[in-house]
């Protein structure tokens, strides 16, 4: 027996400059004997509406703010790397991060042109992508450095700074959250060139 559709399951889309929708609706499917040619069945399919689109920026920045993990990549001459990192989104410009001393520092001084993931998944169907592009910036100021780290940190574990309602120089952090000058802790951003987003909403 063959499969025989009586009319064409392809979904009917509209499009527009930054949406696709994929229309719901149903199409009939028959059976059909490859025998005989008797139609042995006939049954519905249901499809639902699935919207492709681009993120305004206005939405690549709430992805951005809203979380906190994200995926660094960068290059070493021919050689690719992607790594998760927790991060901090930072006046709608910067993308700030602390590592310790290593490979990957030594690789991004001599490299700095990176690019920065986030994703928000809910399910298959429904999710919202951001991808930036940027360069490596590492912070040497020591008064700058203590405040990113301060802000990441308070970021890191869900804390607002907004509560805080101090200035950055005097942010209370508990010195057990603070790596010592030994730890060679790099706290260093990027700094934003380029931004895009695309989202898939059923």
């Amino acid at each position: 027996m063959l499969l025989q559709k009586s009319c064409p399951l392809n979904q009917p889309a509209i499009q527009s400059r930054r949406v696709t929708a994929l229309l719901k609706g149903h199409r009939r499917v028959s059976l059909k004997s490859s025998v005989s040619g008797r139609i042995l069945t006939t049954f519905r399919v249901k499809y639902n509406v699935v919207m492709i689109g681009t993120l305004d920026e206005k939405e690549i920045d709430v992805v951005l703010e809203n979380n906190i993990v994200g995926r660094l990549g960068y290059r070493e001459e021919e050689k690719m790397y992607v790594i998760p990192l927790n991060y901090l989104y930072f006046s709608n410009r910067y993308i700030l991060i602390h590592s310790r001393e290593g490979q990957k520092i030594h690789i991004l001084r001599k490299y700095p042109n990176v690019c920065f993931e986030v994703d928000e998944i809910d399910s298959i169907s429904n999710y919202r992508s951001v991808l930036v592009w940027g360069k490596y910036e590492e912070l040497t100021d020591p008064r700058e450095r203590h405040y990113a780290l301060e802000l990441l940190i308070r970021r890191i574990h869900k804390q607002k700074i907004a509560e805080a309602n101090i200035s950055g120089s005097t942010l209370p952090v508990p010195e057990d959250m603070i790596l010592p000058d030994k730890e060679k802790e790099i706290v260093y951003r990027i700094r934003i060139t380029e931004k895009t987003g695309r989202f898939e909403r059923e």
